[in-house]
């Protein structure tokens, strides 16, 4: 009937449209999916390993000075110690009035610290203090969810077993101070200026250890 057939090709025209409109979908879903997926892979896969993934440089294991006996006349021992992640962090000063309210920050503290940063660029970390015990470190540790951009580290300090015997010959290590800072730049040596800014980083500053440092140095 005339009635019925109407009916039907305006149905039919309709399944049309509508299969046509989600075919146009689904071909544009399928473009997004290959976009994201094969063009901008890459980035994408690289963004997602940023979050998973914290790179920064870690101080080597400095050498042992040994006797020809073999016996150690420079050795290193663990030391615990809170660094700051520049990157994490948007109010440097709030947080370590906050991590000062835990352990102590002296005002020569905050200046080495803002030197540091300034030396590193904000990429590596930055030593806020060693030697802790381990009760402050427990405590640091407890409340680091209110203290974002911390980040609870063990390192090293270099120890002397015969120190009154050997002192004037092994010397001794410290943290780089900006003289050693400007003589490295003047080497040129990128490697090497990377190491100096590594959060507590000792060089040797006499004696043997500081006569053989490259070697006794390591690689970060």
């Amino acid at each position: 009937m005339p009635g019925d057939t109407e009916r039907s090709r305006l149905f039919t025209r309709r399944a049309v449209m509508i299969g046509g409109a989600q075919m146009g979908l689904f071909a544009l879903l399928a473009g997004r999916v290959y976009y994201l997926e094969v063009m901008e892979g890459e980035k994408y896969r690289t963004m997602a390993e940023d979050n998973r993934v914290n790179l920064r440089l870690l101080a080597p294991r400095r050498g042992q000075i040994l006797d020809r006996f073999g016996t150690p006349l420079a050795v290193n021992q663990e030391n615990f110690r809170v660094v700051l992640l520049p990157e994490q962090v948007d109010d440097i000063d709030e947080l370590l009035n906050k991590v000062g309210s835990y352990i102590q920050i002296t005002e020569q503290d905050k200046k080495r610290i803002e030197r540091d940063l300034h030396n590193t660029n904000n990429l590596n970390a930055v030593l806020i203090k060693d030697n802790l015990t381990r009760d402050q470190m427990d405590m640091l540790a407890v409340r680091s969810v209110d203290l974002p951009g911390i980040d609870i580290d063990v390192g090293e300090v270099r120890t002397y077993p015969y120190t009154l015997a050997t002192s004037h010959v092994l010397g001794y290590v410290g943290t780089a101070s900006d003289q050693d800072l400007k003589n490295q730049s003047d080497d040129d040596d990128d490697d090497s200026r990377d190491e100096l800014s590594i959060p507590g980083f000792r060089i040797g500053k006499s004696g043997i250890e500081k006569t053989y440092d490259n070697d006794l140095r390591g690689e970060a």
